[in-house]
């Protein structure tokens, strides 16, 4: 039973985000949504249920991903606006999995952690005083952690703060 899923959202024309997130905020299966500065425009968190249509045809919208959270470690706790942060998506190797959240989940840079399926096994938030050291803490504690195959990471943008 899933706990919900991030989904991914590239659009063609980031003009478009700004229309897009005043849409997130009226859906109701949305809990959180964060705009990044990565391989992908948006991070939406949504509660179990299938992707709502609405996110499905936001104009501009040029791919939708969806990785389903299998534990979450998501506390709800509040971004501190003084930090800077990044998601991390993971993919690692399948005897790992376990050891490599544990191992993140651990971390004092942690924001959050959950285990997740679907071309990613595990989401993080990491956080720092500015993002070379999230950057860095995505390098050294991270990307070499045993079992880590592939990770990317998009710096979190607080768009409300424009």
């Amino acid at each position: 039973m899933s706990a919900g899923a991030y989904l991914l959202a590239r659009f063609t024309d980031p003009e478009q985000l700004l229309p897009a997130v005043k849409l997130l905020d009226s859906l109701q299966p949305i809990i959180r949504w964060d705009a990044v500065d990565g391989h992908v425009h948006l991070v939406i968190k949504t509660k179990p249920a299938a992707t709502p249509d609405a996110i499905k045809s936001l104009i501009g919208l040029d791919e939708l991903l969806r990785y389903d959270i299998v534990d979450n470690g998501d506390t709800g706790a509040i971004f501190d606006p003084s930090l800077s942060y990044a998601y991390v998506f993971i993919e690692a190797e399948a005897c790992r999995r376990e050891s490599v959240r544990e191992s993140i989940a651990a971390l004092s840079e942690t924001h959050f952690c959950s285990a997740t399926t679907g071309g990613c096994d595990v989401v993080a938030v990491i956080r720092g005083p500015r993002f070379s050291a999230v950057e860095n803490t995505i390098a050294e504690k991270i990307r070499s952690l045993e079992g880590v195959l592939r990770l990317k990471h998009d710096r979190i943008i607080d768009l409300r703060q424009l």
